[in-house]
């Protein structure tokens, strides 16, 4: 055997010793050897109309892989008494990731709508509904006045007008608080009305339920707490001789999860490295050495408090008062008569 191929088999062997012993070596030189598409992540688009095009984080924790049928379930691998094998586990700081608030009466301007869910245009990316009424029905804005903005109110599909309780409003914290509409039809018409309102300046009230879903930032900075966590391309988590492989070497426990359904995420996993563990530990130090996208200051990011949400919630805050007011003087509670009608209930 020739003496470099000598040094290069006690290289490998030392190696993996090292790694048995916990030591990211051979862990390390493969992130490196692969740092230009470990940290090649495009940032999440807010500006779309369509709120198909927003990461859906509020529905992550109940992703697939499905464990034990509860959000917050993670699939991994770790030591146990059997050898390093496949476990799952309930992490509840991920259960609780996200939060909704409906508001059942709350109202909003009609020019501060940003984009709907559902349009005969949702297969073309615009930033500005007036630019989707301005290139898809033209026909509808013709008449810039009062009486063009009624004519398209009066369209039956606008069931924020003509069919209360069938569409409601949605908000996105980490998209800045902007207002979507959760409709099925009237999208051209409403979103005409709203560019002739903005342009006479006419102020348009529309009452409907909002939903708004936010980031729980005392469980990020908790996830934050108990683990590193990084997005990575999901073939280097796979591929024969990849990070899986690396890390079981190590003896080093991981979770993995599919990242959000987003074109920015398109083909890449979260990994989940248990900071109590030496060896993940140190595994989770590599990761950030070698520029890994850091997902945790990324969730963190998207959980900080911005102005428009602030706004939006002390708006809602308001109009849940305001109902609470107008649903009557207030009565005292019988606590037989609510015990017997649970009790009748139950039977």
């Amino acid at each position: 055997m020739k003496s470099s191929e000598s040094v290069a088999l006690a290289r490998s062997v030392l190696d993996r010793c090292l790694a048995l012993a916990g030591k990211p070596v051979r862990l390390r030189k493969f992130l490196i050897e692969r740092a230009d598409v470990l940290h090649g992540v495009a940032p999440e688009s807010t500006g779309s109309v369509w709120s198909s095009d927003v990461a859906r984080w509020d529905e992550w924790a109940s992703m697939t892989p499905a464990v034990c049928d509860k959000p917050g379930g993670l699939l991994g691998y770790r030591r146990g008494p059997y050898g390093y094998s496949s476990y799952d586990d309930l992490i509840p700081e991920l259960a609780g990731l996200c939060s909704m608030t409906r508001v059942e009466h709350w109202s909003c301007d009609l020019r501060d709508i940003h984009g709907f869910s559902a349009s005969k245009s949702s297969t073309t990316r615009f930033s500005d509904l007036d630019a989707m009424v301005e290139r898809d029905s033209p026909e509808l804005i013709a008449d810039i006045s009062p009486a063009g903005m009624r004519r398209n109110l009066e369209h039956r599909g606008i069931a924020l007008l003509h069919a209360p309780g069938q569409d409601h409003f949605r908000a996105f914290s980490w998209t800045g608080g902007h207002i979507y509409v959760a409709n099925s039809d009237g999208s051209h018409h409403l979103a005409a009305a709203r560019y002739i309102a903005r342009k006479l300046d006419l102020a348009v009230s529309l009452s409907a339920p909002l939903e708004l879903h936010e980031f729980d930032q005392l469980n990020v900075y908790r996830l934050r707490q108990r683990f590193g966590l990084y997005a990575i391309p999901g073939r280097l988590l796979w591929a024969d001789g990849g990070v899986c492989e690396l890390l079981q070497e190590m003896q080093a426990p991981f979770y993995w999860k599919d990242m959000p359904i987003h074109e920015a995420w398109m083909g890449r996993a979260a990994i989940f490295l248990p900071l109590s563990d030496r060896r993940s530990r140190a595994a989770a130090d590599q990761f950030a050495r070698c520029g890994a996208f850091d997902l945790g200051k990324h969730l963190a990011d998207l959980a900080r408090p911005v102005a428009p949400l602030h706004e939006l919630k002390v708006k809602s805050l308001r109009a849940a008062l305001i109902a609470g007011e107008q649903s009557g003087e207030p009565r005292p509670f019988d606590q037989e008569a609510f015990l017997s009608r649970m009790r009748a209930g139950a039977a």
